[in-house]
Order: structure tokens, then C-alpha cells, then sequence
């Protein structure tokens, strides 16, 4: 009975630093923080992204986690950069292939207050991955390595460095229609429904200028994004916050001129314009 115990406590012990070397090759701690809910921490100091997921259509993914204080409880932040590496983008992958490239004007972790990249990307508006099909993605992070403090007046460059989290699968298995009968009304402009769309965007010269939701009608009187004084071409494209449906084609065009407002003048009794 004695040499069993004896044998498993050396198996349990083998079992526990098998747990902690694996838990260094995976890199993903899981813990609870002061308010309950679970956070994650990376391993190589959290320069590899992880953690992917996809909520619809948007991707998201994480760095790493650190502790700030402890005044009366842990608090955390995304903060992707330590030691002497500076981020310089994060990028996009489809099957090993950059498709999106995301720049930062991330500091080093030396000079304090961190801007974190972005950490999460709507994958209809990048053509790769809003194409019907299968899509294998990954997330690349690129680092400069500096000797001492960051890019810091003494620090000197050394090599760049590149992390590329696990993959995560999506498939679009439908395209979505073009809004139909384009008009203007007035002041509005109006579009047909689009089945499977829950929302649409509008285009003034190709350029978006509007998400006006799940309406089929924008009135552009006044628009912020539309000047005065010249005519204006109009495209509607519509979209669905479901993974499996991409975003549609432009629709046919419309144009529209919103009058300047007349400038008057006044001479002695007499109104000008």
C-alpha cells in the first residue's frame, strides 16, 4: 500500500510539472478578477494575440493582461507591448496571406500611457473574408526589439519580431441581394428591403457616409457629410451582422443637389442675392 502511495505521489508530481510546461507552450492562464469575471494572461509576455472569436461578424481577439494596482482590488488592461518591443501593426491573415493591415500609434510600455491597437475588425469590410467560402484566419502581431528602454534615446534596434496567434474559422454561405428601385423623394432617398439584411449603408461617390440601421429611407437634407451646392451620386449596399451572410454590392446610382443657401447683401434700401 506503501509503494503505491509512493508511486502515485511521483506520478502526481510528474502530472504537475507536465501541467506547467504545457501551460507555458499554450501560453493561456485563466483567472477570475475583483468583479468575477474570467480574464486571460499570454505567454511571451503577451505579444502573441489570442483568445480569437467571432460574435457575428466581427473578429476580436486579446493580448495580454496586466495588473495596474490593488487599491482594493485587481484591476487589468489590454496592453500588448513590454520590455524593449514596440508594436508596428497588427495584421490580418486568410490562409497564411495578409488580407487587412491595422497600424498602431502604440508607445513602449517605458514611456507610459499606452494607446492600445485596435483589437477587433468587422469582417465584411474586408473583401477576403466577406468572399462565400471557408476561411482560415489568423492574427499577426510585428514588433520592433530594442536594446534598454523601448526606442528610448539610448535604446539601439536590434531585429524585428513577429507573433501570430492559433487559427479561427469562418464560412459565408450567402451573399446578400442589392438594394433595388434607388430613389430620391424629395429630400429622401428611399431603396427596397433586402431579404436576410439587417442593416444598410450609404455611399456618396463610393465613399460611406452613412449607416442609417435596419430603415430602408435616409433623409440627406442637412446631411453633415453632403455639402451644399453640387450634385451628389448616391449608392445603397445592404448588410447582416450574421457570420454566414456577407455585405451586398452597390445598388444602382442616384444623384441629388442640395441648394447652397443664397448669401444677401443690403444697400442702402435695397436687399441683394
Amino acid at each position: 500500500m506503501r509503494k503505491i502511495s509512493k508511486q502515485f505521489k511521483r506520478l502526481a508530481i510528474l502530472a504537475l510539472g507536465l501541467s506547467i510546461a504545457l501551460a507555458g507552450v499554450l501560453g493561456i492562464v485563466h483567472f477570475n478578477n475583483a468583479s468575477g469575471s474570467e480574464e486571460y494572461a499570454y505567454a511571451n509576455a503577451g505579444r502573441t494575440p489570442a483568445n480569437l472569436r467571432i460574435n457575428g461578424t466581427t473578429l476580436s481577439w486579446q493580448f495580454w493582461w496586466q495588473p495596474e494596482g490593488f487599491d482594493g482590488g485587481f484591476q487589468w488592461v489590454n496592453r500588448p507591448s513590454v520590455g524593449n518591443f514596440r508594436v508596428q501593426n497588427t495584421q490580418i491573415l486568410r490562409a497564411g496571406t495578409v488580407v487587412h493591415t491595422l497600424n498602431t500609434t502604440i508607445r513602449c510600455c517605458c514611456n507610459g500611457g499606452n494607446i492600445p491597437p485596435a483589437n477587433s475588425i468587422n469582417m465584411n469590410n474586408v473583401a477576403a473574408l466577406a468572399a462565400v467560402g471557408s476561411h482560415s484566419i489568423t492574427i499577426r502581431t510585428n514588433f520592433r526589439e530594442y536594446t534598454c528602454c523601448c526606442s528610448g534615446a539610448s535604446g539601439q534596434f536590434i531585429r524585428n519580431v513577429s507573433h501570430t496567434s492559433t487559427a479561427i474559422n469562418r464560412t459565408v454561405t450567402g451573399t446578400l441581394g442589392v438594394p433595388g428601385n434607388v430613389r430620391m423623394v424629395d429630400n429622401t432617398l428611399h431603396w427596397n428591403a433586402v431579404g436576410n439584411a439587417n442593416g444598410y449603408r450609404v455611399y456618396r461617390g463610393g465613399v460611406h457616409i452613412s449607416t442609417p440601421g435596419n430603415v430602408t429611407s435616409l433623409n440627406l437634407a442637412g446631411h453633415a457629410n453632403i455639402a451644399a451646392g453640387s450634385l451628389h451620386n448616391f449608392t445603397v449596399r445592404a448588410t447582416s451582422t450574421a457570420s454566414y451572410w456577407n455585405t451586398s454590392g452597390h445598388s444602382a446610382g442616384v444623384n441629388w443637389g442640395h441648394l447652397a443657401a443664397p448669401s444677401a447683401s443690403v444697400s442702402g434700401t435695397t436687399l441683394s442675392w
